[in-house]
């Protein structure tokens, strides 16, 4: 089986594929990542996408968010890959971040995220690009398969699921007691 990991910096994840006998390569922009990673005995190019194969798996590990042209992208990789290849997304989910982050909406905020999902704002992107969702969750650990291109989707608004649960969590902040409380009776965990 063959893994891609685009946006790999070091190869972290591939090291642990690798030693489980996997074939894996990977792609990322930082050159002293990249070095660091051969070091290590790993198949890592710097540089942009620019697919030599069919991999089997495609890993996206917090990266797909700081792609300028997703689309353009996202468009490249469907018509270079099998119709059997597994793409794995994670970013952060905009639904579940403020856990991480005390509340605070914006330690959430990155200038280097040019985009942020919920779970069916990314079903919704990846869709419009031709592949379907296998499973998924709002902390956003995703599995992708291409689909056929004929396939119409039905675009799913969530801007008033996200708002609520941006108020909320807004309101937790404001209220530190109640985060306290909403802990303690494993409402929030």
């Amino acid at each position: 089986m063959n893994i891609l990991e685009i946006g790999c910096g070091a190869g972290g994840i591939l090291k642990y594929f690798k030693e489980k006998g996997f074939y894996v390569e990977g792609i990322d922009l930082g050159q002293e990542y990249i070095e660091y990673g051969k070091s290590k005995g790993l198949n890592l190019h710097c540089g942009d996408i620019n697919l030599q194969y069919k991999p089997d798996i495609i890993i996206y590990n917090h990266v797909l968010e700081h792609i300028t042209d997703i689309n353009q992208h996202l468009e490249y990789l469907y018509n270079f890959i099998d119709k059997n290849t597994y793409i794995f997304i994670s970013v952060p989910g905009i639904k579940k971040a403020m856990l991480r982050n005390d509340f605070d909406f914006l330690l959430f905020l990155q200038n280097a995220h040019i985009y942020y999902f919920s779970l069916a704002t990314l079903k919704n992107l990846m869709e419009k690009n031709n592949f379907k969702l296998i499973k998924g969750n709002e902390a956003i650990m995703s599995l992708f398969k291409p689909k056929d291109k004929n396939n119409k989707f039905i675009l799913k608004n969530d801007y008033e699921n996200i708002m609520k649960n941006l108020k909320i969590s807004e309101f937790v902040y404001n209220h530190k007691n109640l985060k306290k409380v909403l802990f303690k009776l494993r409402i929030l965990n």
